[in-house]
């Protein structure tokens, strides 16, 4: 696992071939815990985020197969539908998301959602919309009858607990609402990198507003902000698919870097290494100077950590900068 992961901060690209046939074997705990023995996560768990951060797309089929695969873990399902959806070429096999998320029978929410997500990233058509929709219908409804339920609960402990599921049905359907943000994104802007780059610069009002979101106008700051992430989200994947092709992104890409909100910073970090294949001293110098900038903030170590480690990518391929002249004395 730790092998796993030191490639994929290296972007090996050509690793990434090996780290895809592992997930055809048997899985093996990454670690067992002191004295309890317990089993840490899987080294498939570890592998998968490897490729993710490589963003080999001759990887995909592999991670399909492991994705659907009925021996997959469902603990571990949701990352590889994850990785897939990072890596994989517009509208690859969407039917067999929409059918995951369309399944009655599946009782783990986290399959859906996760499923939905990758449908979401993936999605290049107005009519592919209409899977999205019926999720978010799907979570409405439930919410509602359980709100009814509540209404005419006499027990007080069961009056909570309806209340509660009718709250997380709701909060589940202004996700779905969420990811077809995403899908609006990938069908609004298609491949024009212009189109993707300016949504980078957008706030939150304006970005629901450029989207035509249906009731931004009524939406709370919060939820307001969730779109404007998701919109920023599917913005850096369809650059980082493009690659070098997608170079005149650049500027757009370091000046977005510095960003304290997860999603949009590793979506940077992923798009940067793509795009550029780790020869570029502007990213070197940018990324160094966000670290510095942002190190001594504790709730951005984490970021911080993972900019650093985009650093020293550069720094290997890019050379160390040049020293700076020590000033004259007079």
């Amino acid at each position: 696992a730790k092998s796993a992961d030191l490639l994929g901060d290296m972007v090996a690209k050509g690793a990434a071939k090996m780290l895809a046939a592992r997930l055809s074997k048997p899985a093996v705990p990454s670690f067992y815990a002191p004295k309890t023995y317990i089993p840490g996560p899987s080294d498939h768990f570890s592998i998968l985020q490897a490729l993710r951060k490589i963003g080999d797309p001759s990887t995909a089929p592999a991670v399909f197969a492991y994705a659907k695969a009925e021996s997959t873990d469902d603990d571990v399902r949701p990352a590889a539908y994850d990785v897939y959806s990072v890596i994989a070429p517009r509208n690859s096999n969407l039917d067999y998301f929409a059918s995951i998320v369309n399944d009655d029978k599946i009782e783990d929410d986290n399959i859906r959602i996760s499923a939905g997500l990758a449908y979401a990233r993936l999605a290049s058509k107005k009519s592919q919309l209409k899977v999205i929709d019926k999720l978010i219908s799907y979570y409405q409804k439930l919410a509602k009858k359980n709100e009814n339920k509540a209404a005419k609960a006499k027990q007080k402990s069961d009056k909570a607990y309806l209340e509660k599921a009718a709250r997380d049905y709701a909060a589940t359907g202004r996700t779905f609402d969420q990811y077809k943000t995403r899908a609006r994104v990938g069908i609004e802007c298609g491949n024009d990198i212009k189109c993707y780059t300016e949504l980078l610069a957008l706030d939150s009002n304006a970005l629901v507003a450029k989207l035509k979101i249906p009731g931004g106008d009524k939406m709370k700051r919060a939820e307001k902000s969730g779109h404007r992430q998701a919109a920023i989200e599917r913005a850096l994947l369809e650059l980082a698919k493009m690659g070098p092709k997608a170079t005149e992104a650049l500027p757009a890409l370091l000046a977005a870097a510095e960003s304290s909100e997860r999603v949009v910073r590793e979506g940077v970090l992923l798009a940067l290494a793509r795009v550029t294949n780790g020869k570029c001293a502007e990213c070197r110098d940018r990324l160094l100077e966000i670290v510095e900038q942002q190190k001594s903030q504790k709730t951005l170590s984490l970021l911080t950590n993972d900019t650093r480690v985009a650093y020293h990518y550069y720094l290997t391929h890019s050379g160390s900068p040049a020293a700076k002249a020590a000033p004259k004395k007079k």
